[in-house]
């Protein structure tokens, strides 16, 4: 088994306060997804593209299995600005050496800029009700899951980032 996400409490608080709440799933992937999708009446999941084997695997095992149930399954770009096969040489064959990489990623990014989305600007009127949802775990600790905590290791999150930053700046 495995958690199917994790988020700093702060992030899951500020769901709540607009009203609706972070789902967190624990065991099979396609079966605890399958479930989620089928409560909701949702007919499709949309997710961002990893590029780790072991999430490249459970990704296309769980977009099996959703799509077997009739659910449409659509995978967006995320934590890279292009995805693998974008920045390659002209022959389609991926760089081996980082500067003619660089210089293909920066002449690519100057011809197709992506601007930043405010995250919470485009999902404002778009978040499920906290009832639709339905009950949830906690943000489990990282002890919940065998992990020792660390002021070495900083919280994630808006707010402990704002926090480290003003220590910072003293």
């Amino acid at each position: 088994t495995a958690a199917a996400g994790l988020l700093a409490q702060s992030d899951a608080e500020r769901l709540r306060a607009a009203g609706s709440e972070l789902a967190l799933l624990e065991g099979d992937f396609a079966g605890e997804l399958l479930a989620l999708a089928r409560r909701l009446d949702a007919s499709a999941v949309f997710y961002n593209t990893d590029y780790d084997p072991n999430a490249i695997a459970r990704d296309e095992h769980v977009a099996r299995q959703l799509r077997r149930a009739g659910i449409d399954v659509h995978a967006s770009i995320d934590h890279v600005y292009f995805a693998a096969d974008e920045v390659v040489q002209d022959g389609g064959k991926p760089y081996a050496v980082y500067t003619p990489y660089r210089r293909r990623w920066n002449a690519r990014f100057a011809a197709e800029p992506h601007p930043p989305v405010r995250s919470e600007a485009a999902v404002r009127d778009k978040l499920l009700a906290r009832e639709a949802i339905g009950a949830t775990r906690d943000v489990p600790r990282p002890e919940d899951y065998g992990h020792a905590s660390s002021d070495a290791h900083p919280r994630a999150g808006l707010v402990e980032a704002q926090r480290l930053l003003k220590s910072f700046l003293g």
